[in-house]
């Protein structure tokens, strides 16, 4: 039990940070975005827009028409796009709330760091004074 303190307790504080600095979002994520105006706005555009409309996976049709263009210059995330995209036509959740998700992973993805850091640490064999 002592072996596993520290990791529990990481996790707790770990979950603290998030909620606090994150708390509204990950209560109704769809309703945020982290960027608003520029190229955050073209990015989650392209993100949702990729999943939504799109008939291909490595073309996208929100821009440069009448011709569209290849998903990878739009800064789609094109990982998750192409994936929940393949998912949306059997699940239309993914559809109707890819920016809702796409904030929960990237806030998910920050509590991960937690862990990944603390495991490196353990492997590297980093002890506490």
């Amino acid at each position: 039990m002592k072996q596993k303190l520290p990791f529990i307790l990481l996790i707790v504080i770990g979950m603290m940070i998030t909620l606090t600095f994150y708390g509204k979002v990950i209560i109704n994520p769809d309703s945020f975005m982290f960027a608003n105006s520029g190229d955050g706005l073209k990015n989650y555009f392209t993100y949702s827009y990729h999943i939504q409309h799109d008939s291909s996976c490595v073309d996208f049709t929100g821009m440069n028409y009448p011709y569209g263009e290849h998903f990878m210059y739009t800064d789609c995330h094109p990982v998750l796009a192409n994936m929940f995209r393949s998912l949306a036509g059997i699940f239309p959740f993914f559809s109707n709330y890819s920016i809702g998700i796409l904030n929960f992973v990237m806030i998910f993805s920050v509590f991960l760091t937690f862990i990944v850091i603390y495991l490196l640490l353990v492997e590297l064999g980093v002890k506490d004074r």
